[in-house]
């Protein structure tokens, strides 16, 4: 190597190394306190390139390319030094919160304990420095809003929406009063007309931006501004309110008083309203169309009118004036204030609401209001409390409030997050101002939008849709000509709403620009909607801090979706709340997703944002479409395709063997298998065991999830996810003894609670049928009569009573579980029909009535799955009851059926380094089948099992061989959706990241549906036909059932009979008693298994 190329590699090499410190050279500037700042100022309107940023193996972001103005990559400096725990993590909600800098905690955590602070309303010791934190905090939120301190006053709040609502008690409404809001505006804004409406205001309506001229934002005065109202009740109140506040000029000394409120930026979209609109309000500029017509009900359907159909309305309507008096003006700026806060000396808002927590994360709990001085003398309080009276008398209605902010301040201030305001606005500065902090925000927000718009399916079908102006990403969107046809043709819903979004790609009328916030949606292949729910919790597991839904914001939500409200009424109807799951309804979706970004964002984060829609979200040949549009069909079509070859080669044994379950000879088809283990989880969530053999009952196996653990004041079930604790938590089932026994570590006390009298039906059958025949029932029954409560679970409401130990009962098990969660909580057991006796066979056996005491409860079961002795026992009082799956606290299914090659390949696709005993039970199964290939189950539409009917102990598969096997068959009730339980460690509860369920995302998600396992429930028996009739069938004669009638089932267990009965003799229900024993079919590892394909 010569000399020559030498140097120039010593050159290239320098200059890579310095590049980085030349540009910050280059672009700093110096702040107002003298450091330099980590994010420049300079900005330009540059286009973000075309190629969308892709993160390199090492998973680090390239350098950003020099026509990315406004970006700076010292971000990675300040997240090393300042932002350690953003490591491998991306944070996109800054809409939602600031993360808080660590360094700005320091400073805070270090004033705090270097200093003495005292309530500001003690005088004595503290001098003149005791409300110094504060003078300086209003002075520093003044300047960030370039709030002249002689016009305008800063009152601290408990945060935006406590100064709204301020606003709202204080204002003083009148029958001639209005209050108006744009749409797009944040729920807090909404409850305003709660108070408008209790005060006597005529009318609270939302309304839309028509129109406004070229130049508003200056306040020219030849500037035409006009509102649509969003209803035509909307529009008749503004008709009433207009004749309301003429009849009250003609009379009253003082003009009305109204209220317009809007957001300076959208927090569910990210656009920034023009202030311009503050100066038209407040000077009378500002008129609406008087009538309503269908355009204009579908434009605000739809979200936004285009340049020309505002331009053609402008020109057909001069519009209606507001109604007359004084208009007062609120700016909601709780998401403007991150990057861009208010200019009030070019926009003189009368009111301008903020949190502290929306600009630099911390402190919580702590807002404020901007309000001009003299728009304060026109509020009345309504309330008075301490610090803010001069004066106050006790036996008379006197008092005088204090001056200033201090008389809108109730109570004691938070002055110990007083200093965290002050080291905030500090660390703004360092950063190189708001405006740095906007251009680089802008600029990852930009980035991403330009990623996401140019995604493609392999069939060139759009994979998002934004609800944004960034032009950049309409630039890439391709015309519809380049579409497929069928494309074109499945997705007229959303090419239209496309439209409506974009128009003719100028913004919406009193939009002037874009915040750092990307909204969209996904779309399959075929033009459906991806669930936002399904988006966040991928995103979750990859590490991803997201936020989806309406977001706080209902009209902009609806206008974005192109609901009407009759349609949001719909969607709650069928059952849609904030914070659900039903993210879909009718094919339309319910929210959006929303990326949001701030001053320690990434380009790495925005890659990272759009590498997760790539991976899990874009088909990529035609082979991904057909699996995108229909879920897991492959092992379906694979196990036909091995039926198939079975037929052919004409399998004689298998269909000999089909012949003596007595089920459909296709069973034969599905290669055979055993049980390689059984669970039982008595009490939910907590650890259950696995014995060598168990009893089922028509409701699955027997106590699986009989009991649960209830918080004490909300009475819903706890679960893993918020307790970890439950894990450590084991529980055992002494069949003999009739013991439910629990163990936790630091207990060294057992906990045994007494079993519902199923121990005696199952391991005593004789005694059983003494205290029937002796009109008695269970002592265990007799000591088991707790309270009848109802027990929330994940999707439903289950029926259940207070369980109680041996010794001191409901007390003692409450105490002892509270103890060890560290929670108020008590022990409940489910509460089943299955196999009760009704009210008058409950007086005949002596039994308690209303379903006080279980009588040889084999598992319960939903009125829609019971067996054919609780049908005709339980007659039809019980239909239509919520009992879940077997009656059991279980979510789905009477039973969860895993196969051992499914485990095995999942474990070692997700390198999984637990042992195989462990990591079984991240997923808590009963059966795990072995001797079949992986997932294998998928394709099982029953599985026959060759059981036994008497064992009486736990007893391995020799056993089972010395009697008549009872051919036990359960029906598929579809594959078990996972969540992120599955993540939790089965020993300690704790959280251990994404796997194994980011793995199973990768290749086991169908339209939102991450799934692993089969569900099934217990359908009928079959005993061997050769042989005398067994027990159990004389047992159901005396019953009064056919086999026809036991025959009979459905998915969900066996069929509910419709037929009433009369009371049972004393003997008869003996015959039931003693039958409940004989439904017993007992399972036990190495069972030959036969699935029916």
């Amino acid at each position: 190597m010569d000399f020559a190329t030498v140097f120039s590699i010593i050159v290239i090499t320098a200059a890579a190394l310095l590049a980085p410190l030349l540009w910050r050279i280059t672009h700093v500037r110096t702040s107002t306190d003298g450091s330099k700042p980590l994010i420049s100022a300079a900005c330009s309107q540059s286009k973000v390139p075309d190629a969308a940023f892709e993160t390199s193996a090492a998973g680090e972001a390239p350098a950003p390319p020099p026509q990315l103005v406004g970006y700076n990559p010292a971000v990675e400096q300040l997240r090393q030094q300042e932002f350690k725990r953003l490591q491998d993590r991306v944070y996109a909600d800054y809409a939602g919160a600031a993360p808080y800098s660590e360094k700005l905690l320091a400073e805070v955590l270090q004033e705090l304990s270097s200093s003495l602070h005292g309530n500001p309303h003690s005088e004595a010791g503290w001098g003149e420095c005791r409300s110094a934190a504060a003078d300086a905090a209003r002075l520093a939120t003044l300047r960030m809003c370039n709030a002249d301190p002689e016009q305008y006053a800063c009152i601290f709040t408990a945060g935006a929406t406590a100064a709204l609502k301020l606003v709202g008690e204080s204002f003083p409404w009148s029958p001639a009063s209005t209050f108006l809001y744009l749409r797009d505006n944040h729920n807090s804004v909404l409850g305003i007309r709660q108070l408008a409406s209790q005060h006597g205001a005529t009318c609270s309506a939302a309304v839309e931006l028509k129109s406004a001229g070229g130049g508003c934002g200056g306040g020219t005065e030849g500037c035409e501004w006009q509102l649509t109202p969003c209803s035509e009740a909307a529009a008749a109140g503004l008709e009433a309110a207009a004749a309301a506040s003429m009849a009250d000029a003609s009379g009253a000394a003082s003009p009305a008083e109204h209220l317009f409120a809007f957001p300076l930026e959208s927090n569910f979209s990210g656009v920034r309203y023009d202030p311009g609109l503050v100066a038209a309000v407040q000077s009378g500029r500002l008129r609406y169309s008087r009538a309503v017509g269908s355009d204009h009900t579908a434009r605000c359907s739809a979200g936004v009118a285009t340049a020309a159909a505002a331009g053609a309305d402008r020109h057909a309507s001069g519009g209606v004036p507001l109604p007359a008096g004084r208009w007062w003006v609120m700016l909601d700026c709780a998401k403007a204030c991150g990057t861009t806060p208010p200019d009030l000396a070019a926009c003189p808002a009368d009111f301008a609401v903020l949190s502290y927590y929306k600009i630099f994360g911390y402190p919580t709990g702590l807002g404020a209001l901007v309000a001009r001085k003299d728009a304060l003398g026109c509020l009345r309080r309504r309330y008075f409390g301490g610090g803010t009276v001069a004066v106050s008398l006790a036996d008379e209605p006197f008092h005088s409030l204090r001056p200033g902010p201090a008389g809108w301040e109730d109570g004691t201030t938070s002055f110990l997050d007083f200093p965290a305001v002050n080291a905030g606005m500090r660390f703004i500065q360092r950063l190189g101002g708001f405006p740095s902090v906007a251009a680089h925000a802008g600029a990852v927000a930009a980035s991403l939008a330009c990623q996401l718009s140019s995604l493609r399916h392999s069939n060139g079908a759009p994979v998002c849709m934004l609800y944004s102006t960034h032009a950049e990403a309409e630039q890439h969107a391709p015309p519809e000509a380049q579409q497929e046809p069928e494309v074109q043709q499945q997705q007229p819903h959303q090419q239209q709403c496309s439209r409506q979004l974009h128009g003719s790609g100028a913004a919406p009328a009193g939009v002037v620009g874009q915040g750092p916030v990307v909204a969209f949606n996904l779309l399959r292949p075929d033009g459906s909607f991806v669930g936002y729910r399904e988006v966040e919790k991928l995103a979750s597991l990859s590490g991803i801090h997201l936020r989806t839904g309406c977001l706080c914001n209902p009209g902009a939500c609806a206008a974005a979706l192109g609901f009407a409200a009759s349609d949001m009424r719909a969607n709650f109807e069928a059952g849609h709340v904030c914070w659900d799951d039903h993210d879909v309804i009718g094919g339309q979706p319910t929210g959006v997703v929303r990326a949001s970004f701030g001053y320690a964002s990434s380009l790495a984060d925005a890659a990272a944002v759009a590498a997760l829609v790539r991976r899990f979200f874009v088909a990529q040949g035609p082979e991904a479409d057909a699996a995108a549009g229909a879920g897991f069909e492959a092992p379906q079509q694979e196990a036909e395709g091995r039926g198939r070859a079975l037929r052919k080669r004409g399998a004689a044994a298998e269909m000999a063997a089909a012949a003596a379950t007595g089920v459909s000879a296709d069973a034969a088809l599905a290669p055979s298998g055993s049980i390689q283990s059984l669970w039982v989880h008595p009490i939910k969530s907590c650890r259950g065991f696995s014995p060598q053999a168990w009893p089922l009952g028509p409701g699955g196996l027997l106590y699986d999830r009989c009991w649960a653990l209830v918080d004490c004041s909300s009475g819903a079930a706890l679960r893993l996810r918020k307790h970890p604790r439950l894990a450590t938590i084991s529980a055992r089932v002494d069949l003999a003894r009739g013991l439910l026994l629990v163990t936790a570590p630091g207990e060294p006390s057992e906990l045994q609670v007494l079993l519902p009298g199923a121990a005696l039906a199952v391991s005593q059958p004789q005694a059983a049928e003494e205290a029937a025949s002796d009109g008695s029932s269970s002592g265990h029954d007799a000591k088991l009569q707790g309270a009848s409560c109802s027990v929330s679970l994940c999707t439903r409401s289950a029926c259940a009573q207070r369980a109680g130990t041996a010794a001191g009962g409901e007390a003692e098990a409450a105490a002892w579980f509270s103890r060890v969660l560290g929670i108020p909580c008590r022990l409940v057991q489910q509460a089943a029909p299955d196999l009760h006796p009704s009210a008058a066979q409950q007086a005949a056996l002596g039994a308690p009535e209303s379903g006080q005491g279980q009588v040889a409860g084999l598992g319960s079961t939903s009125s829609s799955s019971l067996s054919g002795e609780a049908s005709r026992s339980s007659g039809s009082a019980r239909r239509g009851s919520s009992w879940g799956p077997g009656g059991s606290f279980a979510n789905d299914g009477q039973l969860l059926v895993v196969g051992a090659a499914s485990l095995k390949d999942l474990a070692s696709r997700s390198a999984s380094s637990e042992n195989p005993e462990v990591f079984v039970q991240r997923f808590r199964p009963n059966l795990v089948v072995s001797g079949m290939p992986a997932y294998a189950e998928d394709s099982w539409r029953q599985l026959s099992i060759a059981a036994s009917n008497s064992i009486s102990a736990p007893a391995a598969a020799s056993a089972a061989s010395a009697h008549p096997p009872l051919f036990v068959q359960l029906d598929s009730a579809g594959p078990c959706t996972r969540c992120d339980m599955i993540c939790a460690d089965p020993l300690t509860g704790r959280h251990t990241g994404p796997e194994p369920l980011l793995t199973l995302a990768g290749y086991r998600r169908s339209r939102g549906r991450i799934t692993f396992g089969l569900l099934m429930n217990r359908c009928q028996e079959r005993q061997q036909p050769a042989g005398p009739q067994p027990q159990r069938n004389v047992a159901r004669r005396a019953a009064g059932q056919s086999e026809e009638q036991a025959a009979a089932c459905t998915p969900g267990g066996a069929r509910q009979q419709a037929d009433e009965q009369a009371a049972p003799s004393p003997e008869e229900a003996a015959a039931r008693l003693s039958a409940a024993s004989d439904s017993m079919a007992w399972l036990a590892m190495g069972m030959r298994v036969s699935p029916v394909l």
